[in-house]
């Protein structure tokens, strides 16, 4: 299997909870917030978290690409607009699932993830009217940034020797979060 491969795998295991309602802090099949349908794709997938992951949790372990460089399978963070305090600096991901392109004059890209925002889509392009898991239209503006995550190596890696034991994530050293800013 290719990375690719696996990318496309995460995708579709992903759209399999299209429509399930999203729920902050949400950690089952029943609801899932942003952070917890990554963490249960990936864990689909071979990979075992130490610890709950949040958004800020996969924003240090990605590594930070440029819009130029993002391709499927990358992540994409939301930031909290300055002077406010309501999340974490970072509080949102989704999943890159083509390329950025152009529309109406403004830098957009297709994601999928779980939202509150009532504007998704589902695979076959028809409007969601309801919070959850869906695919998006999202604007890129300077609150986004870009990430590239570690795990579609460790995954391949794993795959390899079809090893009984999962990949253990283990909790980014250093993560900082507005309590501790």
């Amino acid at each position: 299997m290719t990375q690719k491969e696996l990318i496309k795998q995460a995708i579709a295991l992903a759209s399999q909870h299209i429509g399930v309602p999203y729920v902050r802090w949400g950690k089952d099949e029943n609801w899932f917030d942003c952070s917890w349908l990554w963490l249960r794709v990936f864990s689909q997938m071979g990979i075992d978290f130490a610890v709950r992951f949040r958004t800020v949790e996969f924003f240090a372990d990605a590594k930070p690409i440029a819009l130029e460089e993002v391709q499927e399978g990358d992540v994409m963070f939301w930031h909290e607009e300055p002077g406010k305090t309501e999340h974490n600096f970072v509080y949102h991901i989704e999943m890159i699932v083509d390329k950025p392109f152009f529309q109406n004059g403004k830098k957009m890209i297709k994601t999928i993830g779980a939202s509150k925002n009532k504007d998704g889509f589902n695979l076959l392009g028809a409007p969601l009217e309801s919070e959850g898991v869906d695919y998006r239209i999202r604007e890129i503006d300077e609150r986004k940034s870009f990430g590239r995550v570690s795990y579609w190596d460790q995954i391949l890696e794993y795959q390899k020797t079809w090893d009984s034991q999962h990949l253990n994530v283990k909790k980014p050293q250093n993560v900082k979060t507005r309590r501790d800013l």
